[in-house]
């Protein structure tokens, strides 16, 4: 899946999405400073679509 700022369709919103080293609960969101308004927003909105449509096994991977 491929996100892209509005104003850069070429280019990728986060670098890298992944667990962080040794642990099974914190997920980092990489992004380039200046997409971070996009980034967090998006972040911001993504546990309540999680939580509102039910995806449990992707919700407590972005939440603990």
């Amino acid at each position: 899946m491929s996100i892209t700022p509005e104003k850069k369709p070429g280019t990728m919103l986060f670098h890298t999405i992944d667990r962080q080293f040794k642990s099974d609960i914190i997920v980092n969101f990489q992004f380039h400073p200046e997409h971070a308004s996009k980034a967090n927003n998006l972040i911001a909105g993504l546990v309540p679509y999680l939580k509102d449509h039910g995806h449990h096994f992707h919700l407590k991977n972005v939440l603990s």
